[in-house]
């Protein structure tokens, strides 16, 4: 897709979810708010490169503890596809999340946690935010995060790991070498989000097997919330 056409399904966008971001942010403060007041409700910001693992830790994480997991990049394929342009757009772009509207973003983020905040006992968002200025205005317009997971994989893993996930690659419309890019571009915008945060993140290498990795996990946010006074659902184990 070339830059004009970006730009004219950027500016659809912007005009199609204005009105709708708008209505979000004030439902938003007065629901959050109220939850807030009756209940802790942890939100985790979990952050790596491609394949590095979040999803599926995060699925793991979600099923122990009743968290909602917010895919920041599936919400945005499930939300675009009814457009063809910008389900492209999408496709076509390896750091798509640095050329949408961050309050396009942040209004998926915002309607997800008003949909499950009175039935989830914290959130995990995955893959966002990407940048430093995204971080700010995440934090701004949704609040700060309990803790941030950096899932650090080496490029030689994720590599590895982009090569054999290549046939779920063909099926978004991503290359290989679209892929490839994707690692790069993380390591280039993440740095700095992450010296921001770095009394906050904790960094787990995650070219281990993924039970081990789990069981880190768990015994890191079994600590967390027993630290915070946060009970841990019925039938959990600690440890």
């Amino acid at each position: 897709m070339d830059l004009e056409r970006i730009i004219i399904v950027m500016g659809g966008i912007c005009v199609k979810f204005k009105n709708r971001v708008t209505e979000l942010n004030e439902r938003f403060s007065l629901e959050i708010i109220r939850k807030m007041r009756t209940k802790k409700c942890p939100m985790f910001w979990v952050l790596g490169g491609p394949c590095s693992g979040k999803t599926t830790l995060c699925s793991r994480l979600a099923r122990r503890y009743h968290f909602h997991h917010i895919n920041v990049d599936k919400l945005l394929r499930e939300e675009l596809s009814t457009n063809d342009q910008e389900e492209e757009l999408i496709s076509d772009n390896g750091t798509e999340l640095r050329l949408l509207p961050r309050e396009f973003v942040i209004g998926l983020i915002q309607q997800e946690i008003i949909d499950h905040c009175f039935n989830s006992r914290g959130f995990l968002i995955e893959g966002y935010p990407r940048t430093l200025s995204q971080s700010e205005e995440l934090v701004r317009e949704v609040g700060p995060p309990s803790l941030i997971f950096y899932f650090h994989s080496s490029i030689h893993t994720m590599k590895k790991r982009l090569r054999h996930e290549r046939p779920f690659l063909t099926n978004i419309g991503l290359g290989e070498d679209s892929a490839y890019i994707k690692i790069y571009a993380f390591q280039k915008f993440f740095y700095p989000l992450l010296v921001t945060y770095k009394n906050n993140v904790i960094r787990v290498d995650t070219d281990n097997n993924v039970d081990k990795i789990s069981g880190q996990l768990f015994i890191i946010l079994d600590n967390f919330l027993k630290e915070q006074k946060i009970r841990l659902p019925q039938g959990t184990a600690v440890g």
